[in-house]
């Protein structure tokens, strides 16, 4: 898979979570001494344990909405989009590492995200 492949597949992937899930915004909130609830005006989304943990669980899952994972996606294949036309912005330039260039910066960095999104656990 090339390393525009691997952009788009993470893109598509992140795409279609996000349009399949509850409609955002999601909202953190808690429910006394049950645990922390993530929802929107209209439905339920997950809940968390009665922890300082699971509030920030809950914290990120609210911020992760499918609105947020619309806009990764984008980036996503605009990273793809850099790639096609640039192809040597993939490469390790000096010490396995990017140059210092910004557009190398940001195709390795969506390049690491897409890699995540791909190996991960998630359908």
């Amino acid at each position: 898979m090339t390393p525009a492949d691997e952009l788009r597949t993470a893109a598509e992937k992140i795409r279609i979570l996000a349009t399949t899930a509850t409609d955002g915004p999601w909202h953190q909130s808690g429910i006394g001494d049950q645990g922390w609830t993530v929802d929107t005006p209209h439905a339920f989304v997950a809940e968390t344990e009665d922890s300082e943990k699971g509030r920030a669980d809950a914290d990120w899952i609210a911020a992760m909405h499918p609105g947020v994972g619309d806009k990764i996606s984008g980036l996503l294949e605009a990273a793809a989009g850099f790639v096609d036309d640039y192809p040597d912005l993939t490469r390790p330039h000096i010490d396995d590492e990017p140059c210092s260039d910004h557009a190398c910066h940001i195709v390795h960095a969506s390049l690491a995200v897409a890699r995540a999104i791909n190996t991960g656990s998630q359908p």
